[in-house]
């Protein structure tokens, strides 16, 4: 009988050992500097405060400290923050409660969570089918190449990256989203109808929202583009020659 006792004694410490350690192994996997931050994004909370009172961009009010704002990503060290008519501003993550927020975040969040392709996928329209993008078909998208262009001198090359989806070998977005520098012409519109193109295209106002809200802007002339992950982070900037390539 004491050895049975024993015995139960010592399953039910090693339970409890396990409890605590896994609890600890778990808090040590949480993002807690800026190098986790920018690598788990799927801890990234959808809204954040930032601590210091600013400027609003539209009206020049003051917005005051600790107001809360939409997260864009996490780059480099900072927090980029969609406050609307107020502006959307980059600031030091530590100069935000992102932390507070990612440790409270202990599953990822979902894609629906204001993802990437819920905040701008029904921005762009799909040629091939003459409609706007429906959330739905993006969904489960986990990875979007974002491709900057001119239509006057490299339409047929972004055709081509639509046509040809593995752009480079070790890169397969799920999707390819095509960025004119400028506003499509009717007749630029109506060729991408008749080559059945399926690329989500940005098309008249819809861009510059896109452009201001994404905090992204063309590396230079010719054909660029971003690799983003569902959460909006950027995962590699691509140049002109791999894109061609």
């Amino acid at each position: 009988a004491m050895r049975i006792f024993l015995l139960v004694v010592f399953a039910s410490s090693c339970v409890a050992s396990f409890g605590s350690s896994s609890k600890r192994h778990l808090e040590q996997a949480l993002p807690i500097n800026n190098q986790s931050l920018v690598e788990t994004s799927d801890y990234w909370p959808a809204r954040v405060s930032y601590n210091n009172e600013f400027i609003g961009e539209m009206h020049g009010n003051k917005v005051p400290a600790h107001s809360e704002g939409l997260l864009v990503r996490v780059e480099d060290d900072h927090c980029i923050i969609d406050y609307g008519h107020n502006g959307i501003i980059a600031v030091p993550y530590d100069h935000t409660d992102i932390i507070k927020r990612i440790k409270a975040n202990k599953q990822a969040k979902k894609l629906d969570q204001l993802s990437f392709a819920f905040r701008w996928i029904k921005s762009f329209y799909v040629p091939s089918k003459r409609r706007p993008c429906q959330f739905e078909d993006y969904r489960e998208h986990r990875q979007f190449l974002i491709v900057f262009f001119s239509p006057d001198s490299h339409l047929e090359a972004a055709l081509a990256l639509c046509h040809n989806k593995k752009v480079l070998n070790d890169i397969e977005p799920d999707s390819i989203l095509l960025i004119p520098d400028q506003e499509l012409s009717l007749e630029q519109i109506y060729y991408l109808r008749d080559e059945k193109i399926d690329c989500p295209t940005i098309v008249g106002d819809h861009r510059n929202a896109f452009l201001r809200g994404i905090r992204l802007q063309p590396i230079g002339d010719g054909i660029y583009g971003y690799l983003l992950n569902k959460n909006g982070k950027v995962l590699k900037a691509l140049n002109d020659l791999q894109l061609k390539n």
